[in-house]
Formats: structure tokens, C-alpha cells, sequence
């Protein structure tokens, strides 16, 4: 599902280039000169790297469908 840059919030999950990537940071900036543009933190859910990505507010991502599970370790 494609959403609009400008609803992606902090904890969301996003496909970035084809991978799923968490949105550690969001930060919207309008500078005095110039367009305005958002500047995220990105961490590969894959590599576990992180990364910087700016985009501008009209772009638009896919949102990532993830399924999480609550887990019990079996060993003490």
C-alpha cells in the first residue's frame, strides 16, 4: 500500500529500495531557502545497518506488512 512520506512516523515500517526498513527518526524541515524535505533514519530490518534517506513531501513509499509472533525460549 502506498502512502504519502509526509504520514510516515517514528516506528513505522517502509520498503526502501526494494528492503523492509524501520523508521528509527523523522524529522521535517523547512528551511528559510529552498524546498522543504524529510530527513529519516533508516534501519535495514535485514542487515541490521543503519542509514540516512531525505525525501521530499510529495514522494511516496509502500508501507511493509509484517507479522510479529510472541516467542517463549524453552531453555532456562
Amino acid at each position: 500500500m502506498a502512502v504519502l512520506v509526509s504520514k510516515v512516523r517514528k516506528g513505522n515500517t517502509i520498503l526502501h529500495e526494494g528492503t523492509p526498513c524501520k523508521v528509527m527518526e523523522y524529522k521535517h524541515y523547512t528551511p528559510g531557502k529552498g524546498p522543504a524535505h524529510i530527513q529519516t533514519r533508516l534501519r535495514n530490518l535485514i542487515t541490521g545497518s543503519s542509514f540516512e534517506h531525505r525525501f521530499r513531501p510529495n514522494d511516496s513509499v509502500e508501507r511493509a506488512v509484517l507479522e510479529q509472533r510472541d516467542m517463549e525460549y524453552l531453555y532456562s
